[in-house]
């Protein structure tokens, strides 16, 4: 999976523009690379990482064992219905290709709005539908009909 997403997961990272000192939240860590690779650019600040699967979550601590031990990395078990975090908690939020599996998309960018700080950004990764149906992959290609044109476009959620 993690070869498969290479291109969009550094899309993904260059497109947060990590200033060092930030909270950063991503959605669905898989087995924690990406969220390994942002902490690197953010010594300094506070790197989360939240996903449903318990294996997951498993795996993301042993990759990111150090950063952890460092006080640079948190990992929790939780989906994007049910975010453990105050208001406005976080500078950044991003996910890549777990959109598709939120229960209700309202509810999960309502959630993603609440744990943002005021000028928090929110950043959701897709691949084009031509590259998803290369894929093979039918939930993919289904919903990504809706998302074809979000790229790097803010959006004000109320």
């Amino acid at each position: 999976m993690e070869k498969g997403n290479y291109e969009i997961n550094d899309w993904t990272i260059n497109l947060l523009k990590i200033k060092g000192g930030e909270e950063i939240l991503e959605i669905g860590i898989g087995n924690g690379s990406i969220l390994n690779k942002i902490s690197r650019r953010n010594m300094n600040g506070r790197n989360i990482g939240i996903d449903i699967s318990k294996d997951m979550i498993k795996e993301a601590k042993k990759y990111n064992e150090k950063l952890i031990n460092n006080g640079v990395v948190d990992i929790q078990e939780a989906g994007i219905e049910s975010l453990p975090f105050d208001g406005e908690y976080v500078d950044k939020l991003f996910t890549v290709h777990t959109i598709y599996f939120w229960k209700s998309m309202d509810q999960g960018f309502h959630k993603s709005y609440r744990v943002l700080k005021p000028g928090g950004m929110l950043y959701v990764s897709i691949m084009n539908k031509s590259t998803m149906q290369k894929m093979k992959r039918r939930i993919y290609s289904t919903l990504s009909d809706i998302f074809i044109n979000i790229h790097e476009k803010s959006m004000d959620i109320k």
